[in-house]
């Protein structure tokens, strides 16, 4: 409440000056103006107490995992997501060729009858169905979409015992200026150098992270591009890193062209520049065999992560 001293000509041009300053300060969600603490006179302000400032939040007083960032850590971060076409993600020149499980996963999605005898695809099936029936009846339970990626990974050869392998649960650390944040994504993918080129997250269809768990990715393939840096000679490590996420039965793909300007930015957890992620689709790609469009979108899928295996054998060999 602003008072007026009889006494003292008011100053509208003052009083416009400070409805101005705390509109400023009001931008900043963890700054919070008391107005009842104003008193408006004619030369000077007067404070009945002191103004309250709660600058914790906003000096970034980081959680205890990455999967607790919040809104205000994305916007501190200077990170945008950008929502993109599958080609700014990778491009698709091929498809995987006479492979059994691949070619019975494709049959199961036109037919919605299963005529495989791979074992494989035959799993595939009733984990994606044990997702579906749980999303009906309401339950939540993440570890089925971890299994469920785990045994997709490796049917797509992200893990062939040669070049390419995955891990589930790595733990990974997020570094920013002097703060080590653990980030652990649900699965990881290597190279035989010990180079994680992309990252994975599961989240089931009531989760509540923010973003859907968009950020949390985010910070996972920051971490893994440090863990590349110091694993390895930064003069070899790739600047490109992917990520992939599934949420319920909907899939997502990111990626991140890393710059030295970030880079010093997490270093000095002074962010003046910002980080561009790409992501695809806005919506995702959703691979529910009994969607309309289930037979396109799981093709679509297939296509997209047979060129980034072909990218990531390419660039590891």
């Amino acid at each position: 409440m602003i008072e007026q001293d009889n006494n003292l000509e008011y100053n509208l041009e003052d009083d416009k000056k400070i409805l101005e300053f705390r509109d400023f300060l009001q931008k900043f969600k963890c700054i919070n103006i008391d107005d009842k603490s104003i008193i408006i006179k004619k030369d000077n302000i007067k404070y009945k107490n002191d103004l309250k400032i709660d600058c914790d939040e906003y000096n970034l007083r980081y959680p205890k995992s990455s999967s607790l960032f919040k809104k205000i850590h994305h916007h501190k971060m200077n990170i945008i997501i950008k929502n993109v076409k599958k080609e700014q993600i990778v491009n698709i020149e091929n498809s995987f060729k006479n492979n059994k499980i691949i070619d019975g996963i494709l049959n199961y999605y036109k037919t919605l009858k299963n005529s495989s005898t791979e074992k494989q695809c035959n799993i595939y099936i009733n984990k994606i169905n044990e997702i579906i029936k749980n999303t009906k009846k309401k339950k939540s339970y993440e570890s089925i979409v971890d299994d469920f990626v785990r045994l997709l990974f490796e049917i797509l050869d992200f893990d062939d015992g040669k070049t390419l392998n995955i891990q589930s649960q790595y733990k990974l650390h997020l570094k920013i200026g002097s703060h080590k944040i653990p980030s652990i994504p649900d699965l990881i993918c290597k190279n035989n150098n010990d180079i994680i080129w992309m990252v994975e997250e599961s989240k089931h269809i009531n989760n509540s992270t923010y973003l859907d768990g968009d950020l949390q990715l985010i910070c996972h393939m920051f971490s893994a591009f440090q863990y590349n840096i110091e694993k390895n000679d930064d003069t070899i490590v790739p600047k490109t890193i992917f990520g992939f996420k599934i949420k319920n039965t909907k899939c997502f793909f990111y990626k991140i062209d890393m710059s030295n300007d970030y880079i010093k930015c997490l270093i000095k957890d002074n962010f003046d520049k910002s980080i561009i992620v790409y992501k695809y689709p806005e919506k995702g790609i959703d691979i529910n065999p009994y969607n309309i469009n289930s037979y396109k979108n799981i093709k679509e899928i297939f296509d997209i992560m047979f060129n980034l295996r072909q990218y990531a054998i390419k660039l590891f060999s």
